[in-house]
Parts: C-alpha cells; sequence; structure tokens
C-alpha cells in the first residue's frame, strides 16, 4: 500500500497523534527507575509529572452492593516538552508517544518515537511487546449550514428515510479487521457539540496489532509502517474530495 497516492493535507485535521507500545516483563518495573536521567529528555522533555492509576472495585451480594476505590498510584512518568506538543510516557506496562497539534509528518513523529523508546529499553528491559498501536484523532471543522453530510463523510450516519429530521449529534463505532496484515482498527465517527458556526465531527482511527514482538528488534517499527498505511487508507475513503479541500 503506497503512500503517494493519497494527498498531503497542508492543514491536515489530526487534533492529536500517538504512538502505542505495550510490554510485558517476567519481573515487576521498578516504578521509580522510569523517571529517566538522561540528557535528551532532560533538555527536550522538561517538564515531567507521575503516571497515577487508581482502581474501581465493585462487590455484589443478595443483601448489599460496596463499591470501593483503591488509592491511586503511580505507574509511570509523563515527560512533555517545553511548547506542551509533545509527551512521552515511561510506565509499567509500555511506552506511549503523544503528538499534539500542529501535526507535522509521520516520518518525523515515528522517528522521535523510536528515539524515545530506545532511553524507555534502556531502564525496563521489557522481555516483550504484546500491542503496537497507532491512533489519530482528527476533527473535521465542516462549515454550517450542513444539509447533507455525504457531501463530506463518504459513509455517513442517516436517520430512517422519510423521518423529517435536523441530526444534532451522532456516534458510530466500526471494528475492522485487515486479513492482509492481520491488523485490526476501531473506526469513530462522532459529531461534538459547538458554540462557533461550524460543525465538529470526529474520525478518530485506532489501529493495532496484538502479538508477540522482540522490543529490541525491527518488526515492531515494520508493524507501524503498515498500520499508518492502514490509518491513511481508512481516513482518505471515509471522506470525500469536498473534505480534502477543505483540508487543503
Amino acid at each position: 500500500m503506497s503512500q503517494s497516492k493519497f494527498p498531503h493535507l497542508s492543514k491536515a485535521p489530526i487534533k492529536e497523534a500517538l504512538i502505542d507500545i505495550r510490554v510485558r516483563t517476567g519481573q515487576d518495573i521498578v516504578v521509580e527507575s522510569l523517571r529517566v536521567e538522561n540528557a535528551y529528555i532532560r533538555d527536550n522533555y522538561p517538564h515531567v509529572k507521575d503516571h497515577r492509576m487508581g482502581m474501581l472495585g465493585l462487590q455484589l451480594t443478595e443483601e448489599i452492593q460496596t463499591i470501593s476505590a483503591a488509592q491511586p498510584k503511580t505507574t509511570g512518568f509523563i515527560f512533555t516538552s517545553g511548547d506542551g506538543r509533545q509527551i512521552a510516557q515511561f510506565r509499567t506496562d509500555g511506552f506511549i508517544f503523544n503528538r499534539l497539534r500542529p501535526y507535522e509528518r509521520w516520518e518525523s513523529m515515528r522517528d522521535e518515537a523510536r528515539r524515545l523508546w530506545d532511553i524507555y529499553l534502556e531502564t525496563a528491559s521489557p522481555d516483550k511487546v504484546v500491542r503496537v498501536a497507532i491512533r489519530y484523532i482528527n476533527i473535521l471543522e465542516l462549515p454550517l449550514p450542513v444539509r447533507d453530510l455525504s457531501r463530506y463523510l463518504t459513509s455517513p450516519p442517516a436517520p430512517p428515510e422519510g423521518v423529517p429530521h435536523s441530526l444534532l449529534s451522532f456516534l458510530n463505532r466500526l471494528v475492522i479487521h485487515d486479513e492482509s496484515t492481520s491488523a485490526k482498527a476501531i473506526l469513530t465517527q462522532a459529531l461534538e457539540a459547538s458554540d462557533k458556526d461550524i460543525a465538529p465531527v470526529v474520525l478518530d482511527i485506532d489501529a493495532f496489532h496484538e502479538g508477540a514482538f522482540d522490543p529490541q528488534g525491527d518488526e515492531i517499527w515494520t508493524s507501524f509502517e503498515c498500520l499508518h498505511d492502514l490509518k491513511n487508507e481508512l481516513f482518505f475513503k471515509s471522506i470525500t474530495d469536498a473534505t480534502v479541500e477543505l483540508c487543503q
């Protein structure tokens, strides 16, 4: 699948993009060790805060229903760049790299994530990678009034035929299996509320591979290229030429 068949969007509607690598290890990772003392992170990601996770429990019996909440505990650290646009999460269950708008190019995002992943590996030393994923959250700002969503989306939601309507919101979620690569993707379309003269339509694409990958090998990065191609295929086949024009 060649990326050349997809047009470059100078005003890409990407609100946030991320690369996610989940890991398993034979022994617990020492959380404090993930607060890495690395010159590259110190210089480029100076803002550090804890990543905390809590647990919520529900116990049911014939006589009583009990809800309990465990005290949140630190499971890693979040490193943020000076401009706030790039975020690296070093966690006991894996690594996430977030890029906030304005988005640049896939190659620069991928290369930065790999540079940070190598730093994560030095500390966490996971036994294997069990899931790799990319997620792109797009916000399509459609000019009002929008009388026909099919002008902008190739598979828009629609009420039953013959029902007079004014569509205020919608949520559409598809789980897709790519048989050629064994990848899966979750494609979500939603209409957000807005007080502006636009209709903000969310096009959220989460593409992932599950399996057992060598943390030190190139296989996970080859997989990311396939996932990025799948993401592009889903994005551009979900929008019309009119939407492409809005983004150029």
